[in-house]
């Protein structure tokens, strides 16, 4: 999308693994290093798995600077939009739910206030438009917690992002993205 001396900034395909790990051989940052300078290489994202917008900073001085922008809650307004299997009942709302991170199913799931590593998490949504199949939502976070969306879409909501399939879609190539 952009790029200049400092910063860099992509349109990440969705289900495209933003870094590395024993399920991620193929991935954006090892993509990156055989491009730029290791060291110049500072990837700043929110949401690691199905982000449409990445930001990598080529000097750690700009990574340094900006990062607290994109992570950060209070320092602009950050709004996601999700393509969702079926449509949304209530259209639109407040999801006040806990979630508790499963580190053995790499996954989020919704959670009881009362258990011990339960956290709280907070997503409004709104449905934009609708075919009756598929649904365009807007959504923001209130809170930031790990694989929140997905898991307040597809579990709370009932309405799983288009190609998430760790969070109950299948996958579909001829779809686009789901956020």
């Amino acid at each position: 999308i952009f790029e200049n001396d400092h910063l860099i900034v992509l349109n990440k395909k969705a289900g495209y693994a933003t870094q590395g790990g024993q399920d991620y051989e193929r991935n954006l940052f090892t993509l990156l290093i055989s491009c730029y300078d290791r060291s110049a290489v500072h990837i700043m994202h929110d949401s690691i798995y199905l982000a449409a917008e990445l930001y990598v900073c080529q000097e750690f001085k700009a990574a340094r600077l900006i990062q607290p922008a994109i992570t950060g809650r209070d320092s602009f307004h950050k709004f996601y939009l999700a393509k969702v299997i079926g449509q949304p009942n209530p259209s639109s709302g407040l999801i006040d739910c806990n979630i508790e991170w499963n580190n053995n199913k790499k996954r989020a799931r919704l959670s009881s206030p009362t258990i011990k590593d339960s956290q709280t998490a907070l997503t409004y949504y709104k449905t934009i438009e609708s075919n009756g199949d598929n649904s365009l939502c807007l959504v923001k976070l209130l809170t930031g917690r790990k694989h929140q969306i997905r898991c307040h879409l597809s579990q709370y909501v009932q309405t799983p992002i288009v190609n998430d399939t760790l969070y109950g879609s299948a996958r579909n190539e001829s779809e686009s993205q789901g956020i």
